[in-house]
């Protein structure tokens, strides 16, 4: 679970959540709106039941699925990158192949959405994972997507894509741009 320090560490950077919005994918959010959010002209999001069941039921999954699988999962500190400092990755898990940390992101959806989720990935999930793969420099990721209802889950691996990386990182930087330009005008 991230704690409030890891919260406020992530106002003036960008993470793993952060690229699908920069990357207009998020349905939930605009770039915009984020731009507001993170120079403090709007309030944070308020945790709706969705985000308070992934956040909260992270951990028992994680231990369930190291207990009964091949996979162990671990936790690890943020990640930053090796290049821009103000990219960072909050990563739920990561398993270890090879002596290569593997980024694991736990989903845990309602049952109804699980169902969907169990065939077909949502995008704003994959851009969420290529963050993470690009902050580790990681040759692939997981989404472990979780249905609780019916104690079932799906691991998918998402493999690097260079060519999204390179548009994410050029849009995660015109992002930082804008967003450091919003803070000097407030102060």
């Amino acid at each position: 679970m991230i704690t409030y320090e890891q919260m406020e560490h992530r106002r003036f950077r960008i993470g793993s959540s952060d690229a699908p919005t920069i990357l207009g994918v998020n349905k939930y959010q605009t770039v915009d709106e984020l731009l507001k959010r993170k120079s403090g002209i709007l309030p944070d999001l308020v945790k709706n039941k969705a985000m308070l069941r992934g956040t909260y039921l992270e951990e028992p999954i994680a231990r369930y699925i190291t207990d009964t699988t091949d996979y162990k999962l671990h936790e690890i500190d943020t990640v930053i990158h090796k290049q821009y400092d103000f990219i960072v990755a909050n990563i739920d898990r990561v398993v270890f192949a090879d002596g290569i940390q593997i980024p694991v992101e736990i989903k845990c959806p309602s049952s109804r959405t699980a169902a969907s989720y169990m065939n077909n990935t949502p995008e704003m999930y994959i851009i969420q994972v290529m963050h993470q793969i690009m902050c580790m420099d990681a040759p692939y990721g997981y989404i472990l997507v979780f249905d609780a209802d019916k104690w079932d889950y799906r691991i998918s691996t998402i493999p690097r894509n260079d060519e999204l990386i390179s548009v994410m990182v050029e849009a995660e930087i015109g992002f930082y741009n804008k967003l450091t330009d919003m803070i000097k005008e407030t102060i």
